[in-house]
């Protein structure tokens, strides 16, 4: 953060002071203890006087825009609606957004947790359907979201610029050479909505077609959201049923290849040229199924995380310069001080897909944290070496939880041990 620094000026005559400066905060502070006292005798006049059921508010005015201030009213604490308004405080739920009656949910809490875009949940039952759109805002309290579309219809995918939407494609029947008949779902007109958290209310994004010829067509496979601008890439699957590769069962993670399509949220259009393949061809791979994607497109760089089950999974980055061209590999066995075990290192990605890990155990037998975002590579912006942690196999420690909330993420890992980057 730069500070500003004011020079003094020694040669120069100190001007006389004015008392406009005092009178006008002076005026400032009395309107504002105004405002809070009309808030608290609003809440006595309207007779509830209950001492089970009073409620403090926090002692805070908003300033309207004819110069007079209003304070929060119990029993919501919302702001009391400023003069030749219609009652309505700085930010409206829209009426899509509905509040469980059991849950006792006020707008304000709302509003104050509108940019929290984690605490937004899709939630699907057994069969992959999507059940209920909501807002979490701690453990046991949500707030469901009624949608203008049938959410058993459609599928979800949460990122920062808000929630999108797509509908589940059709399905359709075919005959097999070794199966027989068997049926699957193939892509329609996705009907794109898009959930604006600012705004709480959707918008469909411009149509989209997709292929759908003979044996041969396209469905959404998977959203991807950037790290440092508004920009959502669809990344879309080719599926081919005479083909080797397409497996009915496995539909969603079986298509020939995959291409993308980037849409940008402000200007609410889908914009030229494909990152994705462009991605994929350098990794080597036809889809993002087992190395995911991590994308910065300011600065046009994305990241390769291999995941999966088991030792050997998952143990280095690759860091992809779209502009140029060519791909980097970051870490892998004995990189880093890492000791050369199959099992070790191993990777991790932030919510926000702006913070990348190496960790594993060192050749003392401690544990090693590396620190990477897209301006660091290839090496760490910040690392944590030889830690002592609580697992007595220290090259099984792997990611568990992030807090992206501070300046440096806070990681917790499976063992319990606690990384501050901060500190």
């Amino acid at each position: 953060m730069l500070n500003q620094i004011q020079q003094n000026q020694p040669n120069q005559k100190k001007p006389k002071k004015s008392l406009a400066p005092i009178l006008t905060l002076g005026f400032i502070a009395a309107l504002l203890i105004a405002a809070m006292s009309f808030g608290y005798v609003k809440y006595i006049k309207n007779g509830n006087e209950n001492a089970n059921n009073s409620v403090a508010c926090t002692m805070e005015a908003k300033l309207c825009s004819d110069g007079s201030a209003v304070g929060r009213v119990p029993p919501t604490c919302e702001f009391a609606p400023c003069p030749n308004e219609n009652g309505n405080s700085n930010v409206n739920l829209n009426a899509n957004v509905s509040v469980n009656a059991n849950e006792n949910l006020n707008t304000n809490t709302a509003v104050s947790e509108v940019e929290k875009w984690q605490n937004y949940q899709l939630e699907y039952d057994k069969f992959g359907k999507l059940t209920s759109f909501s807002y979490k805002y701690t453990y046991n309290q949500q707030t469901k979201i009624v949608t203008p579309f049938d959410i058993a219809l459609y599928r979800g995918s949460v990122t920062p610029y808000g929630v999108i939407f797509f509908k589940v494609g059709e399905m359709r029947q075919a005959t097999g050479t070794n199966i027989g008949e068997f049926s699957y779902e193939y892509g329609i007109n996705p009907d794109f909505q898009l959930f604006n958290y600012q705004t709480q209310s959707f918008k469909s994004l411009p149509a989209f077609s997709l292929k759908l010829a003979g044996s041969q067509f396209e469905r959404i496979y998977a959203l991807h959201f950037s790290a440092t601008e508004p920009k959502i890439l669809v990344e879309i699957g080719e599926y081919d049923t005479s083909s080797s590769h397409f497996e009915p069962g496995l539909v969603e993670s079986q298509p020939v290849k995959t291409h993308g399509v980037v849409y940008d949220v402000v200007t609410n259009q889908y914009l030229t040229g494909d990152p994705l393949t462009i991605y994929l061809d350098l990794i080597g791979q036809t889809t993002t199924l087992w190395n995911g994607m991590s994308w910065d497109s300011l600065h046009q760089i994305a990241v390769a995380a291999p995941g999966g089950e088991g030792c050997g999974a998952y143990n280095s980055l690759t860091v992809v310069y779209l502009d140029q061209e060519r791909a980097v590999t970051v870490g892998g066995e004995g990189s880093f001080n890492f000791k050369k075990e199959i099992c070790n290192p191993s990777n991790g990605v932030s919510p926000d897909r702006k913070w990348f890990v190496l960790d594993g155990c060192n050749n003392e037998n401690k544990f090693d944290v590396n620190l990477f975002n897209y301006a660091s590579f290839p090496e760490p912006i910040l690392k944590k070496l030889s830690i002592s942690v609580s697992n007595n196999n220290v090259c099984h420690v792997y990611v568990k939880e992030w807090n992206i909330s501070q300046t440096y993420p806070i990681i917790t890992f499976n063992d319990g041990t606690i990384i501050n980057f901060n500190e």
